[in-house]
């Protein structure tokens, strides 16, 4: 029977793991299971900000000898610093074409970072978006002045406004300039009281 699954899971493309109450060996055989996915392409995760994020996220769980991602989700993750996240996508970095984060916890700078770092060295991105930044950060006030809104520069941005504020908390591109958008998007980030 174990073996059939592990063929069986094998050939799998896509996987969703929802966090939920998972403990510690619940995370380590989610890593096991991902070690034998070589045909995954899209990785879609929630962790309703387990303290067990970092950990599952290991750079030996996504070596791209494994298995190269083209799509990845990642929701309500608390990491320990924007280094270590890149870290973990190196592997990705030719294959990486669609990036969505919401809810990661990091500071400022390290936000900063991150988009930063995708914007120099993953050329396949055709789509990134960034939504709900943690503690308070977001993408400036929805308002005329805003690069973000100003396509003068040909770049066009999904903008999601945050309900009851003038704040942009979320932003997307998909289009031939990734680099200029990433570049712009990490610029835009602001963190009140920091």
């Amino acid at each position: 029977m174990r073996y059939e699954f592990y063929r069986v899971w094998a050939k799998l493309e896509s996987f969703i793991v929802k966090e939920g109450v998972l403990g510690q060996h619940d995370w380590d055989y989610l890593q096991e299971l991902l070690r034998r996915t070589p045909r995954l392409q899209t990785l879609d995760v929630d962790f309703s900000w387990s303290k067990k994020s970092c950990f599952f996220l290991e750079p030996a769980s996504f070596k791209s000898d494994r298995f190269h991602l083209k799509s990845l989700y990642l929701s309500q993750m608390t990491a320990a610093n924007s280094h270590d996240i890149i870290e973990v996508l190196e592997p990705h970095r030719q294959s990486l074409q669609n990036i969505t984060i919401r809810g990661l916890s990091l500071q400022a700078d390290g936000y900063r970072n991150f988009i930063k770092a995708l914007s120099r060295g993953f050329p396949a991105l055709k789509e990134v978006s960034f939504k709900r930044i943690h503690n308070g950060g977001h993408f400036g006030i929805a308002a005329p002045g805003n690069p973000l809104m100003d396509l003068s520069d040909g770049l066009s941005f999904k903008i999601e406004e945050c309900q009851g504020c003038m704040h942009i908390a979320g932003v997307s591109y998909s289009g031939p300039n990734m680099k200029a958008a990433l570049e712009m998007i990490a610029a835009n980030i602001e963190f009140p009281n920091l």
